[in-house]
């Protein structure tokens, strides 16, 4: 299952938290299916 941290929205600010360019502080391990305002994009290879 996807994850916060391989969203292309994600920032990492520290280990095992981050920053969504959409929703704010959330933590790296954080489900896709539960970001905020559903706009999960999959980081590109």
């Amino acid at each position: 299952m996807s994850s916060c941290s391989d969203c292309a929205n994600y920032t990492e600010k520290a280990k095992g938290t981050g920053e969504c360019r959409m929703a704010g502080p959330v933590p790296a391990d954080r489900d896709a299916d539960r970001c905020p305002v559903r706009l999960f994009v999959p980081k590109r290879s």
